[in-house]
């Protein structure tokens, strides 16, 4: 049965915006207004600095006049681990595709040892930025 939930979508301490949502549990409301950008982008949120500010934390609670709310019908989910997680794969991106235009390079010159170097170089780097994004729940697409 369906409940009627307030998700709170904070972008920080000072910046949120408060969204009417029917679902049926509260993790289900967090979903149903991570996945509508629009819901997001159109709540009354106030951004003093005009810039676009990623989501951080988002929480859900039965609303008070709400007939059948169960007690501890409340979720949250912090975004924080996944932006971070997104910022480490975008560095090891940029610094994969640096060593990869690098190893054309040696390659052209014949300096195999040296394209080999520069990809190991990087290698770690691209291992820890997967882990972090694995631990932080981000996953490939099913193919």
């Amino acid at each position: 049965m369906a409940k009627r939930y307030d998700v709170t979508v904070w972008r920080d301490l000072t910046h949120y915006g408060v969204i009417e949502v029917e679902a049926t549990s509260a993790a289900a409301a967090i979903e149903k207004v991570r996945n509508d950008k629009d819901a997001i982008d159109d709540c009354d949120m106030e951004d003093c600095s005009g810039d676009f500010q990623p989501v951080h934390y988002i929480s859900a609670r039965p609303l008070e006049d709400c007939p059948n709310a169960t007690e501890g019908d409340e979720a949250e989910l912090d975004l924080n681990h996944t932006h971070n997680a997104a910022r480490t794969m975008l560095a090891a991106l940029e610094a994969i595709t640096v060593s990869a235009n690098a190893v054309v390079d040696c390659w052209e010159r014949g300096d195999l040892a040296g394209a080999v170097n520069m990809l190991d170089a990087d290698s770690d780097l691209v291992a820890a930025a997967i882990a972090q994004a694995r631990a932080a729940g981000i996953t490939t697409p099913e193919t």
